[in-house]
């Protein structure tokens, strides 16, 4: 479906919410939806300094992610 952001909002209006997400897939189209929570999830995690910018800290990621996948 190529619909621009307009359009889609119009047909699903209770995705405003998410409009900046709709904005960036659409400006990058290799990014799907996972991949950009991902991006958003992984900046929350270091922004509030759950795991450092260090190599403990990728450690500690990791592991999360992978308990976390299972």
């Amino acid at each position: 479906m190529n619909l621009s952001k307009e359009e889609y909002l119009k047909k699903y209006p209770d995705m405003s919410l998410f409009e900046d997400m709709i904005t960036a897939m659409k400006e990058n189209p290799s990014l799907d939806a996972g991949s950009y929570i991902g991006q958003v999830c992984r900046n929350i995690l270091k922004n509030v300094a759950v795991f450092k910018d260090d190599e403990k800290g990728q450690q500690a990621y990791d592991a999360f992610l992978k308990e976390a996948l299972k």
